[in-house]
C-alpha cells in the first residue's frame, strides 16, 4: 500500500507530519506532490499514479484531511473507497486498488472534467455533469468522518470544540468557497486541546500606561471565543506596548439601554477616548500574530470587508476632536433605530452606521486593503497560521468551528513568542 499526498499549499508542517506518522505506523510508503487547485490537474496526478502502480492499493489524501488515530485501516470490499454526496465526490481522502477497470473509471472522470475546463476546481461546478463513478465501485461508508479521519476540514462543523472529536462535513456559510480553508487541517493537527478558565471580573485594564490602546468586549454567549482572543491580545499588547481594555460583559450603564454587546463600540471608545493618542476597537474573534505592525499613521484606519466598504470589527482612531464628533454621530444614528438592538446583524448591525459616519467626516477616505489588517483567514486568500505578521478576523464562521480554529491558530501564534 502507498499513500500519495496531493497538497495545494506548502506551509503545512503539522499536517505533513500527521500523514507521515500514519504511514510509519502502518508500513505504508509516503509520497507527496504539490499541485494547483485544478481538479483536472488533481485527477491527472491520480491517473498517473494508478497507471504506474498496477495491482497496488493507493491512498490519496489532500491538505483538507488528517488522521485522528493512526491504527485506522479501512476495510475494503470494493476497488474504490470514496464518499459521495448529492452527486458530488468527497475526494479529500479515498483509496483505490489500481486495476484496468479502476483506471478506466478515472480516465472517464478526467475526460469529463477536461470537457468543462482545466480551471474547474470544485465538484459543485460539475455536479450536474454526471461524472461517471459507478456505485458498485464506491464504498457506502458514512458521510460522518468518524472512522479515524477528519476530512474536508474546510467544510467541517465541530460538534465538540473542546476535543475536536466529532466532525460533520457540511456546507455551512456563504463566506467559504469549497477550495479554501487550506490551512485549517494543519492548525488543527497542532491543537493540543488547551482551554482557558473564564475570568471573574467583568472588566480589566491590562498593560496600562501606553499611548495606544485596544478596546474589546465579549459577552457570556461568546465566552469560548472571547477568552481565546483575550489571551492572544494580552500577549500581543504586552509585546508591543499597547494597553488593552477588556469588557467581559455589557457595562451596567449600557445594559440599561437594552442593547447587545455588538452595539456598544462607540460608547466604549468614547469612554476611554481622552486617555490615549491612538484608540482602536477590536472584536473578540480576532487574533494577532507576534510581528504584526499596528498602523497608527492615519486619522482613521479601517480595512476592507469581503462584502462591504470596510469591516467595523477593527477600527483605529486618532483621538482628535473630529473623531470624537464622528463617534458621537454614530451614537446618534444608532439611537434613531426603532426597535431592540440585539445581535450582530439586527437592523444591519452597527457597521453601516460606522461606514456612513466615516465617509461623512472623511469623504475622500479610502479603506486599507484587507491583506494589511483585519484579514479573513480564508477570503480573499487562505492565510497560514504560521505567518507571523497578520491580524486574522474569524468573521462569518459557524460558532463551533470558530472556537475550534481560533484555539488551534492561537496555539501556533503563541508559540511564536
Amino acid at each position: 500500500m502507498k499513500m500519495y499526498a496531493l497538497y495545494n499549499v506548502r506551509d503545512i508542517p503539522n499536517l505533513e507530519y500527521n500523514h507521515r506518522k500514519y504511514c510509519e505506523a502502518n508500513n505504508i510508503e509516503y509520497n507527496k506532490d504539490y499541485i494547483s487547485d485544478s481538479l483536472s490537474e488533481k485527477y491527472s496526478y491520480i491517473l498517473k499514479h494508478l497507471q504506474k502502480n498496477i495491482n497496488n492499493t493507493l491512498i490519496f489524501i489532500d491538505n483538507f484531511t488528517y488522521f485522528k488515530k493512526f491504527n485506522y485501516i479501512p476495510k475494503l470490499t470494493n476497488d474504490i473507497h470514496i464518499q459521495k454526496k448529492d452527486a458530488a465526490l468527497i475526494d479529500s481522502f479515498f483509496i483505490v486498488k489500481s486495476t484496468e477497470k479502476t483506471i478506466k473509471i478515472f480516465e472517464q472522470a478526467l475526460h469529463s472534467i477536461n470537457k468543462i475546463g482545466f480551471f474547474v476546481n470544485t465538484w459543485h461546478e460539475i455536479r450536474e455533469k454526471k461524472i461517471n463513478f459507478p456505485d458498485e465501485f464506491c464504498e457506502k461508508y458514512p458521510y460522518l468522518s468518524d472512522n479515524g479521519i477528519y476530512t474536508n476540514v474546510c467544510l467541517s462543523k465541530h460538534k465538540n470544540a473542546y476535543d475536536l472529536a466529532n466532525v460533520l462535513c457540511v456546507n455551512f456559510t456563504h463566506v467559504f468557497l469549497e477550495n479554501e480553508g487550506k490551512y485549517f487541517a494543519d492548525a488543527l493537527c497542532a491543537f493540543s486541546g488547551k482551554t482557558y478558565e473564564p475570568f471573574k471580573e467583568n472588566y480589566e485594564c491590562f498593560n496600562a500606561g501606553h499611548q495606544t490602546a485596544f478596546v474589546t468586549l465579549y459577552t457570556p454567549n461568546i465566552l469560548n471565543a472571547g477568552i481565546v482572543s483575550e489571551k492572544n491580545l494580552k500577549q500581543f499588547c504586552l509585546n508591543n506596548k499597547i494597553t488593552l481594555h477588556v469588557y467581559r460583559d455589557i457595562p451596567e450603564e449600557l445594559s440599561k439601554q437594552n442593547i447587545s454587546g455588538a452595539w456598544c463600540k462607540p460608547w466604549l471608545l468614547l469612554k476611554h477616548f481622552h486617555n490615549y493618542e491612538n484608540l482602536a476597537w477590536i472584536d473578540s474573534d480576532i487574533l494577532i500574530a507576534k510581528n504584526y505592525k499596528v498602523d497608527v499613521s492615519h486619522e482613521v484606519a479601517v480595512y476592507k470587508d469581503p462584502t462591504a466598504k470596510f469591516n467595523s470589527g477593527y477600527m483605529m482612531f486618532k483621538t482628535t476632536e473630529k473623531n470624537k464628533n464622528l463617534l458621537n454621530s454614530v451614537i446618534k444614528k444608532i439611537e434613531k433605530i426603532d426597535g431592540v438592538l440585539e445581535g450582530v446583524y439586527t437592523h444591519g448591525g452597527d457597521q453601516p452606521r460606522f461606514i456612513d459616519a466615516i465617509f461623512e467626516y472623511y469623504p475622500e477616505y479610502s479603506p486599507l486593503s484587507a491583506i494589511m489588517g483585519n484579514t479573513h483567514p480564508v477570503f480573499p486568500i487562505s492565510i497560514s497560521p504560521h505567518q507571523d505578521d497578520v491580524m486574522l478576523h474569524f468573521m462569518g464562521f459557524d460558532e463551533n468551528l470558530r472556537i475550534a480554529t481560533m484555539r488551534a491558530y492561537n496555539e501556533i501564534m503563541l508559540n511564536q513568542y
